[in-house]
């Protein structure tokens, strides 16, 4: 029970917070590549800032699995981005983005976890399809630091639906 009241607290939450002006929100799917490729799935929200900039919060979910012969085995990554972007509007429907941002990763690795953590750089295009809707393709590379080599270059490409509640 406690943990449907949290949830319905998170839900609230980023509602109302979403309600103060036009706060979208994105759902988003594609590849990242660490060490390996992975599928993700993300969620975003995304805050619009003075002049053509927006906070970008973004948590994602890598998955991929390994087949050892015996049996198959997941892996994962859960990146959480917190960007701000530079938005450049060409024409009506066309957006044109720039952003940086930090990037903490979790690696879960089997009885142990992996912290890591480092700067991004992200392109990307959005295509508004309708009034509260856009199309949006996205291409973020970070360089992250942490156990156990020390520096992992990930590369994160995206195409997802940015919509206003």
């Amino acid at each position: 029970m406690k943990r449907i009241y949290i949830v319905l607290f998170v839900l609230i939450s980023t509602f109302t917070f979403a309600q103060e002006d036009r706060t979208s929100f994105v759902i988003s799917g594609g590849t990242q590549y660490l060490d390996n490729f992975f599928v993700d799935f993300g969620f975003s929200i995304i805050k619009p800032l003075a002049g053509n900039k927006e906070l970008d919060i973004k948590v994602s979910l890598d998955l991929r699995t390994e087949n050892d012969g015996e049996s198959v085995k997941p892996e994962f990554n859960i990146p959480v981005y917190f960007d701000i972007n530079f938005l450049f509007p060409i024409g009506e429907k066309l957006t044109y983005l720039v952003g940086t941002g930090i990037t903490p990763t979790l690696r879960p690795l089997g009885d142990e976890s992996i912290f890591l953590i480092g700067p991004n750089a992200k392109m990307g295009f959005r295509y508004k399809i309708h009034p509260s809707m856009s199309l949006l393709l996205e291409a973020t590379q970070s360089l992250l630091i942490g156990p156990p080599n020390w520096m992992y270059s990930a590369t994160q490409i995206i195409f997802g639906i940015n919509f206003f509640i």
